[in-house]
């Protein structure tokens, strides 16, 4: 487990601002399904068709724009994008599984939500909740990928939605 902390200097408005994550570095596994992300975004914008040389970040055919932080405003869109793949010498769907807790004032986390099992969610996917659609609270969102020979992997993302 790695923590990492960077700064960003807009040298032409003045503003700065520090960002903080901690990186898990799970223990090889071959046959294990892959998640690139959940990546905590802005927005999420369809790449237009002669962008294939651009190298903006990307959720499949999608530009995601990341967000600095995890504290996300009521007046803003909350966007969670990832990638799901199966294992590098695996062929096969990968089910797909979600959580949502929810806590509220320092409050016992509460389950806010849940989904599939996805029976092949491979590839690409986003959710988006326009601003003003997640009440506020802390939430923490945990992500099940599992091969048809039941190998897992678990992956995890938390935000704040404040007023």
């Amino acid at each position: 487990v790695l923590g990492i902390t960077g700064a960003v200097l807009d040298r032409v408005g003045g503003n700065a601002c520090t960002a903080q994550t901690t990186l898990v570095v799970a223990e090889d596994n071959p046959r294990q399904p892959q998640i690139a992300g959940p990546v905590l975004a802005t927005s999420r914008l369809d790449a237009p068709p002669d962008s294939a040389g651009l190298r903006p970040f990307r959720v499949g055919p999608a530009i995601v724009i990341p967000r600095l932080d995890a504290i996300i405003r009521n007046d803003q869109p909350v966007v969670i994008a990832l990638s799901v793949a199966a294992a590098a010498d695996q062929d096969g769907p990968i089910e797909l599984s979600w959580t949502v807790t929810r806590t509220i004032d320092g409050g016992a986390p509460e389950l806010f939500a849940q989904g599939g099992p996805i029976a092949d969610g491979r590839g690409a996917r986003a959710w988006e909740f326009a601003a003003g659609k997640l009440p506020l609270g802390h939430y923490t969102i945990q992500l099940r990928a599992k091969s048809l020979d039941n190998v897992e992997i678990v992956r995890d993302i938390s935000f704040d939605r404040v007023p």
